[in-house]
């Protein structure tokens, strides 16, 4: 954990002082629009004075200037159990209270125990579950949220190595379409995932047979060109041996 937590201690300090960007857009989880302003340190403390009850207590608890910043939010998992910030629990609260760039307003705060009809943090803390990938599509949403928490500012690409541990932390280190695509991405001439290839890769894995039988490489396929090159790589690999 160590290599890791340090990188994403640096990535979290680096990106909580630029312009931050929202995380996630979901239907069934808190909805917030990719136009949604940031509110200013003023406002988010006025409505974090605004209610007198365990919610704003808790906010406040971690809160930095009106918001809760990165150094708060790790706090914050440590005391809903969480030890590990590189993994599925985390990456579910962080999605749950709308993190935007490892940070979270008093909006958002509130919004999310609400909605799960938490009175406190140490409520909510009873209602994480235990499988988060159970869901499917709650599954897919935090697979494409996973994409916007490992890139920094103007990052188009998921670097390698992050792409790798997500995909293992999805679907595990045995799952045999997956061990493969890691193959290929390993290789040099293989370029690092942009979001619409991240997007489609959480399908593509699920639906898609070993054998890439069912895999459409017409020109009416909506694949992104990277699994037309995967496949077509898997094909030359299993005619060579």
């Amino acid at each position: 954990m160590g290599a890791r937590q340090t990188r994403y201690q640096r990535r979290s300090e680096r990106r909580s002082f630029r312009k931050i960007e929202v995380c996630h857009s979901t239907s069934k989880m808190p909805h917030i629009s990719w136009e949604d302003p940031i509110l200013s340190t003023s406002s988010t403390h006025m409505l974090c004075t605004h209610h007198n009850d365990q919610i704003s207590i808790d906010f406040t608890h971690y809160a930095t200037e009106g918001v809760i910043q990165p150094l708060g939010l790790s706090q914050m998992l440590l005391d809903l159990g969480i030890h590990d910030v590189e993994t599925l629990d985390a990456l579910w609260v962080a999605y749950m209270f709308s993190a935007k760039d490892f940070t979270i307003t008093a909006v958002e705060f509130r919004k999310c125990l609400e909605r799960f009809g938490a009175t406190s943090l140490e409520k909510f803390k009873k209602m994480i579950p235990k499988n988060q990938l159970e869901d499917k599509d709650i599954a897919r949403k935090l697979f494409v949220y996973a994409f916007e928490c490992n890139t920094g500012y103007r990052q188009t690409r998921i670097e390698k190595i992050d792409a790798i541990y997500l995909l293992e932390l999805f679907f595990g280190k045995e799952n045999p379409q997956v061990i493969r695509f890691i193959q290929f991405l390993n290789l040099e001439s293989t370029k690092k995932l942009t979001k619409d290839d991240w997007n489609n890769l959480y399908d593509f894995i699920q639906t898609v047979d070993y054998e890439l039988l069912n895999y459409d490489d017409s020109g009416n396929s909506s694949w992104p060109l990277v699994f037309d090159t995967y496949v077509e790589y898997t094909k030359q690999h299993t005619l060579s041996n």
